[in-house]
């Protein structure tokens, strides 16, 4: 029984065919603890859509590696097992016991679920925001400022024509940039990122969750502070507050600035998934900076968003849609418009490929990008205009 695996951003998809009979277990068991000495820890998929045949000693493996994995708040998921494979757990009683997704799709939204409710213990209120207990994974600070982010805890709109969504709170409906929040910024060191994984955990100098970063892109990050140390030197204020909601328009663009800094640094360990994180982050920061500066920025979006969708396998529907969302923009914007059809062509390819969405859209759904992509494309291409508002 051969495995092969596919490391992500912050999980490793694993794929097994075939038949797992108790002959098998003997050859699958170190294939799988190998698995679970990934250091940093991730979340496991294991795909079952093609095993025609399991037996109840695969399923006590499965437990244990389960239960191993628990051990480092990481969690396995079995995606989308056959109908032997489900009646083999029924049997057992525990179909119940594994988180189980039909598509990789849905384990998006089921890492959004844990991630919120496995940091949600390490968050206090400031100003009716959750704000998160975290240490640095570069220098070891416990000054950072961070606020835990749940999406869907927001109402997202688009304006006509405008390539950024805004967010509005629920309670009064008033909006509030969520954008503004996200770079996740060390006071001491000016680690940054959108990604709350980049940072551990930690409550009274014990950390809880480590960072899911490895020792080499640490070392490196190391190597970078007197870089980002510069870049926030100019500011006449308290750096110490310069992050703390609410944040300045200037507190949001050197945030976003020390988070493509991180970002890029962290492309030496050619992980999947960088190549979006630095191409999102670039594109976020493009709100908050100077007009000066904004072609650069579209410039590398376009860069890092085609290394995207030259590995198209290695993402999500979120991440595809996101970059041809962006794509299409960057394209009319630098008045390359077969560049934009090309990418408007492929996004809607994709998206008649997925089921319909149905309630309310919000950022995380791919939906909600392709329905800004359809409003702009009607009104930029239909009045044959290529300037876009970035």
């Amino acid at each position: 029984m051969e495995l092969s695996s596919t490391p992500f951003d912050n999980y490793t998809l694993c794929t097994l065919n075939g038949e797992i009979t108790v002959a098998e277990i003997p050859s699958l068991t170190p294939q799988l603890s190998r698995q679970l000495t990934i250091e940093p820890p991730q979340d496991l998929i294991i795909d079952l859509s093609n095993i025609t045949h399991i037996d109840s000693s695969a399923i006590r493996l499965l437990t244990n590696v389960k239960k191993r994995l628990e051990k480092v708040d990481k969690t396995l998921f079995l995606l989308n097992p056959s109908e032997q494979v489900t009646r083999v757990l029924v049997k057992l009683g525990l179909d119940q016991s594994f988180s189980i997704i039909s598509a990789l799709d849905d384990l998006r939204k089921e890492l959004t679920r844990n991630r919120f409710e496995r940091y949600l213990p390490f968050v206090h209120n400031e100003n009716g925001l959750r704000r998160l207990s975290l240490a640095c994974a570069v220098c070891g600070s416990q000054n950072i400022a961070g606020y835990l982010i749940e999406p869907s805890a927001y109402i997202w709109r688009w304006e006509e024509g405008d390539p950024f969504p805004t967010s509005y709170a629920k309670k009064d409906k008033k909006p509030f940039n969520v954008f503004g929040l996200l770079p996740i910024v060390c006071n001491d060191c000016g680690m940054s990122s959108i990604d709350l994984s980049h940072f551990h955990a930690a409550e009274k100098d014990r950390i809880e969750i480590h960072a899911g970063l490895i020792d080499e892109i640490k070392s490196i990050l190391a190597k970078s502070i007197k870089q980002r140390k510069r870049l926030v030197e100019p500011v006449q204020e308290d750096t110490s507050e310069l992050f703390v909601f609410p944040r300045s328009k200037e507190g949001c663009y050197l945030a976003y600035e020390l988070a493509r800094i991180c970002s890029r640094s962290m492309a030496f360990d050619k992980k999947v998934g960088i190549h979006f994180t630095i191409g999102y982050t670039t594109f976020l920061t493009i709100q908050f900076a100077d007009p000066s500066l904004k072609d650069d920025l579209i410039n590398d979006c376009r860069t890092w968003f085609t290394h995207v969708l030259n590995d198209k396998e290695s993402y999500n529907s979120l991440h595809l849609a996101i970059s041809y969302f962006i794509l299409m923009n960057v394209a009319l914007h630098i008045k390359k418009p077969k560049e934009a059809i090309a990418a408007y062509n492929q996004f809607t390819e994709m998206m008649n490929s997925l089921p319909p969405e149905t309630g309310e859209l919000d950022i995380e759904s791919p939906h909600f990008w392709y329905k800004q992509a359809k409003n702009i494309w009607h009104i930029e291409i239909k009045s044959r205009s290529s300037e876009m508002r970035l």
